[in-house]
């Protein structure tokens, strides 16, 4: 049974269908079928902004949101909102962790939460090759955290090697934030580069990077890569800030984009050792009108003529309804880009490598 506060509210996560997942209290009352949410003080302008970011211009939507203010230290959501529980997987990992306190989680983010771990973790972005960047979340009473001294909020690349790199570690939420909104941003961007050059271009880019002076891209060598930056701002972060009326345009958000282009040019868009193999092992890949014929294994329910891309260690399947399918033993996971595609099976296959490489005798 989840906690309740002291008017006998029980503790909840939810969201407006999808999007965010915020922490709140219900007293389980529904209207038009929907659960009637509050929040406290610290929550609401997280909600408040997800509200106008999908207001769309609505004036009297703007107007109703603008007008709830909190009473007696909370705003309530009630008769009016689509709000709904969603049952998250990190409560059901650590059942112990006050939902109330987990901070706003965003919709796109991946829970990767285990009991195992000593706190629930989070999935934020992939890079080009399929690196992950994930957020760890410690309990908000650092009496509470298995490890002493550890800080709440943790952010962390995962390298070739499967080990956590610190991108930002520390007690302010909103810093974490900034910090995550920027990597997200950066994968983002690197990728989409990826996916408008080709492979050749891509390996030929990461290597000029690592000699050319440091400020400078040479993706400009192949397109203009401010206008690729510019697509992908307005679809993580510009269209809502601009909605909530923030900002008006990318001028006003330089410093994010800049920081996460920095980031982009030196962590996605320069070749290291593992980028080398990778870029290679794309360059070799060859598309083929039939697996079967390729000697790729199909599943009996399958047609025996499927077109694809087959690299070493794997194939990905191109199917106009379902889009790039890569299969991985029995998991089964479909992407819009190539590059997205490419990196979740070069993570599964070939950087599982390191893991598989026999100790050296004693």
């Amino acid at each position: 049974m989840n906690a309740r506060d002291a008017s006998g509210r029980r503790e909840v996560s939810w969201s407006f269908g999808e999007g965010t997942i915020f922490p709140g209290y219900t007293d389980d009352s529904e209207w038009n079928g929907f659960l009637n949410i509050r929040v406290d003080e610290a929550t609401w302008p997280h909600v408040r902004a997800e509200l106008l970011s999908s207001a769309d211009g609505d004036r009297q939507l703007i107007a109703s949101v603008n007008a709830l203010k909190a009473v007696t230290g909370f705003v309530s959501l009630a008769f009016g909102y689509t709000t709904q529980e969603v049952e998250t997987r990190w409560a059901l990992q650590f059942p112990d962790y006050p939902i109330a306190c987990m901070p706003p989680i965003p919709g796109d983010w991946t829970d990767k939460s285990w009991r195992n771990d000593t706190k629930p973790s989070f999935e934020v972005c992939t890079g080009p090759m399929g690196e992950p960047v994930e957020m760890w979340i410690d309990y908000p009473e650092a009496a509470l955290r298995e490890i002493a001294g550890e800080p709440r909020f943790g952010l962390y690349r995962r390298n070739a090697e499967d080990e956590l790199e610190a991108i930002y570690t520390g007690e302010d939420y909103a810093e974490a934030m900034e910090h995550a909104n920027r990597e997200a941003l950066a994968c983002a961007f690197a990728k989409a580069l990826a996916q408008e050059m080709t492979p050749d271009e891509w390996q030929t880019m990461r290597l000029t990077n690592q000699t050319i002076t440091s400020g400078c891209c040479a993706s400009h060598n192949h397109l203009d890569a401010n206008m690729v930056m510019l697509a992908v701002w307005l679809t993580y972060r510009g269209d809502q800030l601009i909605a909530r009326g923030a900002i008006n345009d990318i001028g006003d958000d330089l410093d994010h984009v800049n920081a996460a282009w920095t980031i982009a040019r030196e962590r996605y868009m320069t070749a290291s050792a593992e980028g080398d193999r990778f870029d290679l092992w794309r360059c070799t890949g060859l598309t083929v009108p039939d697996l079967s014929a390729a000697g790729c294994e199909m599943g009996d329910n399958d047609p025996c003529i499927r077109p694809g891309r087959v690299y070493e260690p794997g194939h990905i399947e191109l199917d106009e309804e379902k889009g790039l399918i890569v299969t991985i033993g029995n998991s089964i996971r479909t992407f819009e880009n190539q590059i997205e595609a490419e990196g979740h099976l070069w993570r599964a296959y070939a950087a599982s490598e390191f893991s598989q490489q026999p100790e050296a005798a004693g």
